[in-house]
């Protein structure tokens, strides 16, 4: 869960998916470790941002987008409604 919200903030920036990657995320675990612990290192580090799977994250969120489009636009063709 944790990548595909890093995958939307990296699409909502309107960047390359390349940055996520390319952004260093030991500031974050450093301070999550001095708050939280090791236990919350192990766990930030388990985050998978490698460039394809950032890429395979925004491309499953543009399909659910897509598809929620669709199936709204024909719901509304189905009642009757025009748009």
């Amino acid at each position: 869960m944790a990548s595909y919200h890093r995958a939307f903030k990296v699409a909502k920036s309107k960047k390359s998916h390349t940055i996520a990657e390319e952004r260093n995320n030991s500031y974050a675990i450093e301070m999550a470790t001095d708050i939280i612990g090791n236990e919350a290192r192990k766990k930030l580090e388990l985050v998978p941002l490698s460039c394809n799977v950032i890429q395979s994250r925004v491309a499953c969120l543009s399909l659910d987008i897509l598809e929620q489009v669709i199936s709204h636009i024909s719901y509304q063709t189905c009642e009757g409604k025009s748009l």
